[in-house]
């Protein structure tokens, strides 16, 4: 097995509870074990300067919606985002703004040093539970991961795991409910069909997890 790496951008997504943030751990240990360059980062948006939209966002959208009745509040923020679709586009431009000056510290400066980039979640995990999509088509989601990567570095290896919703609902104590791991499930799978993703069965053991993800990694 190689030492070394020709992969720059390695990320790991899926659901809440899916084991993303142990296995990408445990790959960048590994990779920095052996010498290589690297740094391990956490790809998903966080809200910084687009914290005070967030908030806005959340009293327009979501005002008074129970999250744990997932088919209403999802139901209710795409009504609202039809309802404000000016507003929908400042706000998902504003967000994506404050996720690429995020990703010019956590990816693009490394990678300018030749640095490899492990990432716990990364543009996908955005589209799906950060920004406000309009509809419940699932290629939308596709359209919006495809303008992020136009600011944003495309990963070169993706590790999609894979889990039934009910056991990852099990190892988290914050998901709202099932129904919400079911639908961002399902938007995941229509993702992975069109991206070159490496789907890993999250229900293995991490070491062979572990051997499964280095083989790849060290190609």
């Amino acid at each position: 097995m190689s030492k070394s790496t020709t992969h720059r951008i390695i990320c790991f997504v899926g659901i809440d509870g899916s084991g993303k943030t142990t296995l990408a751990e445990s790959l960048f240990n590994e990779l920095k074990n052996r010498g290589l360059p690297c740094c391990f980062c956490y790809g998903r948006y966080v809200p910084l300067i687009s914290r005070p939209l967030v908030t806005m966002g959340k009293c327009l959208f979501l005002h008074d919606e129970d999250i744990s009745d997932n088919a209403s509040y999802s139901s209710k923020k795409r009504a609202n985002a039809n309802n404000h679709k000016l507003l929908t586009k400042l706000y998902n431009s504003l967000i994506l703004f404050d996720y690429y000056l995020q990703s010019v510290f956590k990816v693009i400066i490394p990678l300018k040093r030749g640095v490899i980039v492990v990432c716990d979640r990364y543009v996908y995990d955005t589209v799906i539970n950060d920004l406000i999509r309009t509809t419940n088509d699932f290629h939308d989601a596709y359209v919006m991961a495809e303008n992020c990567f136009k600011m944003i570095p495309r990963p070169d290896l993706i590790f999609y795991v894979r889990v039934p919703e009910d056991i990852a609902f099990s190892r988290k104590n914050d998901t709202p409910s099932l129904e919400y791991l079911t639908e961002r499930s399902s938007i995941y799978e229509y993702l992975q069909t069109q991206h070159k993703m490496i789907v890993l069965d999250g229900t293995k053991c991490i070491a062979d997890l572990h051997t499964e993800i280095l083989k790849e990694a060290l190609k």
